[in-house]
């Protein structure tokens, strides 16, 4: 709460295996992540963040689109499984657009 005060209109908190928070002044929503077999955590980060912009990005989005908590959660939802497959992979080595699409995580 006190974050969003000082400007940004969404944070997005990760918690490695632990859900993925998005906080705005809506409220916070909490997203679990998928029980994945971990190889290296390395990157998995840098991947969420280039999951989440890539997706934001990809359908048009910017800026006022933030106010919509669906579009949010869909990209942040996206985001979470391009890290969850980052690190299932040695070197930090994200996905390619063929093998995100085939990745099916273990339930």
């Amino acid at each position: 709460g006190a974050l969003l005060a000082v400007g940004p209109s969404v944070v997005l908190w990760t918690d490695g295996a632990g859900p993925v928070r998005v906080v705005t002044s809506r409220g916070i929503a909490a997203l679990d992540v998928p029980r994945v077999a971990v190889t290296d955590t390395v990157g998995a980060g840098d991947a969420f963040s280039a999951g989440f912009l890539a997706t934001w990005i990809g359908k048009g989005r910017d800026r006022r689109d933030l106010g919509s908590d669906d579009h949010l959660v869909a990209a942040v939802r996206r985001a979470i499984r391009v890290a969850s497959q980052t690190s299932t992979r040695p070197r930090a080595a994200p996905p390619t657009a063929e093998e995100f699409a085939a990745w099916v995580p273990a339930r």
